[in-house]
């Protein structure tokens, strides 16, 4: 999928405040799918962060409950962290 395309993953290890930072990139994300001017610059997207993950989500699902996206965070931190133990860093 395109609008998942990165070149570098420099996410921190997941945590409350990282959580937050997703679910309000996914609420910008879920404005963009509405028809909004998409927020992001060209080149912003080439480092993968828990902010533009949670966007990147938004543009593709749309809008969600919290709950949702706090699933989807928790989905994405078990696999970043699985990832890292086999050495590999892709969503």
């Amino acid at each position: 999928m395109e609008r998942l395309d990165y070149d570098k993953d420099v996410r921190e290890p997941a945590d409350e405040a990282r959580g937050k930072v997703f679910r309000e990139g996914w609420r910008r994300g879920a404005k963009w799918h509405k028809g909004n001017p998409d927020p992001y610059t060209p080149g912003v997207l080439d480092m993968l962060k828990w902010e533009n993950l949670g966007y990147r989500m938004g543009t593709i699902l749309g809008p969600a409950s919290e709950r949702f996206m706090d699933a989807m965070f928790a989905m994405c931190a078990l696999l970043q962290d699985e990832q890292k133990r086999e050495g590999s860093a892709s969503v």
